[in-house]
């Protein structure tokens, strides 16, 4: 199907700096790694529209604009348990913040007690 549509625009790169392989001119091998490479692409696209849904598994979706950190395996096996906890933990949005808190079942409330606007972890971590 993609050889009767043809090479489309899908980022930024602009037209003609990637090259295409076109299914009616492999051979051998590269038709079976073409199959593979393509339901592979398939299941990793139903894995990305999967995890969307999902309001706290699929927290990865949205790191785009996170902050880069650089761990070693060193870092990580001399730091404090408690430490790697807070770490992980607003990753994934896992901090007992009012909002989560109510999300639990733990709290009726979630707003924030010093402006009265919904306390989320973002919100508390930002100061």
């Amino acid at each position: 199907m993609k050889e009767v549509i043809g090479q489309t625009q899908t980022d930024r790169r602009g037209l003609g700096s990637t090259t295409a392989k076109w299914w009616s001119k492999t051979e051998g091998n590269e038709k079976r790694d073409m199959i593979i490479d393509e339901i592979r692409n398939k299941e990793d696209s139903t894995r990305v529209q999967k995890a969307v849904q999902q309001p706290q598994q699929g927290q990865w979706t949205n790191w785009d604009t996170a902050i880069q950190r650089s761990l070693t395996w060193n870092d990580i096996w001399h730091m404090a348990p408690l430490r790697i906890s807070f770490l992980i933990r607003p990753v994934y949005d896992l901090l007992s913040s009012n909002a989560n808190l109510v999300r639990w079942g733990k709290k009726d409330d979630p707003t924030c007690p010093l402006w009265q606007g919904r306390q989320t972890t973002e919100h508390v971590l930002s100061s």
